[in-house]
């Protein structure tokens, strides 16, 4: 069995893409990776980490890391759990750093496992998610107002929210400096959505990491002096129809499993849900 890293995403995705097409919508995270750093080079850093593990050919498991962001991993094997040890073995040789694992549930739980009681790591962070696709919305949840892009204009709105958002769903706060940053490049690329009501900015939604067929809703926030009064609803519905509208096949969205109340919203809208995955966050073991 050996770790096979790549310089080029392109040539995994050469190596799996047919695979993981046999689920997009389930495999949309790591489709998605693939597509974007394999057809814009510039986007690759040293940083980033592309590999496969794999038994004379056969592939047991392949994954990634673009830091900050956490190891994700796939498998097309139901029995992984040498494949997993392996690469803990490499991980731990390289010295390379592990801050959390996303991964279909049975597959985050194995690596977890052996992670915590090889490496000096312990979780302290874990998201239940719900992987949904979308291929017809609801209409009577399009409402009366409208979604359009964010404006540079905007930005500090925008980057006042997406602050909140990561300090409420992800427990973490962003440096400010970072997030405008990043969010300038997302608004000049008409990525990031407002919806309004005459003339009032309620909601926001994302789009982000198209597949081949599909298309990626993220980023949804109200701030809580709106909230419970649908916005997040029709904003949702209206995004999701405008990208079906430009002829995506469907669209996909994570959820918190944990939290009923959005769930329940998004299947209102036409959401079904595919498939669930495990977020998984470690931080060094502290020794006293």
């Amino acid at each position: 069995m050996e770790v096979i890293r790549y310089s080029d995403p392109g040539v995994l995705r050469a190596k799996i893409e047919t695979r993981l097409m046999e689920h997009e919508a389930v495999n949309n995270l790591f489709l998605g990776l693939l597509k974007r750093f394999s057809e814009n080079s510039s986007l690759q850093e040293k940083e980033h980490l592309w590999f496969s593990v794999e038994d004379q050919g056969d592939i047991k498991l392949a994954g990634w890391r673009t830091p900050p962001f956490p190891f994700g991993l796939w498998s097309p094997k139901k029995d992984f759990e040498t494949a997993v040890n392996y690469l803990i073995d490499y991980l731990i040789a390289e010295e390379l750093e592990v801050p959390g694992i996303v991964a279909g549930i049975s597959l985050a739980e194995t690596f977890t496992a052996v992670a915590t009681s090889r490496m000096n790591v312990e979780k302290y962070f874990t998201m239940n998610q719900g992987i949904y696709e979308c291929r017809e919305v609801d209409q009577s949840l399009l409402g009366n107002g409208t979604i359009r892009p964010v404006q540079q204009e905007e930005l500090e709105l925008l980057t006042d929210w997406m602050i909140e958002f990561y300090k409420e769903s992800l427990n973490q706060e962003p440096l400010r400096s970072e997030t405008r940053e990043k969010l300038t490049g997302e608004i000049a690329k008409r990525t990031y959505f407002f919806y309004e009501e005459d003339g009032t900015i309620l909601s926001t939604a994302a789009t982000t990491r198209p597949t081949i067929n599909g298309i990626t809703v993220n980023m949804v926030y109200t701030p809580p002096e709106y909230r419970k009064k649908g916005y997040a609803t029709t904003s949702v519905a209206l995004l999701t129809q405008k990208l079906l509208d430009a002829n995506w096949k469907f669209t996909a969205l994570f959820t918190d499993l944990d939290n009923p109340t959005s769930n329940n919203i998004y299947q209102k809208i036409g959401y079904q849900k595919v498939g669930e995955s495990r977020d998984i966050r470690f931080k060094p073991v502290v020794k006293t």
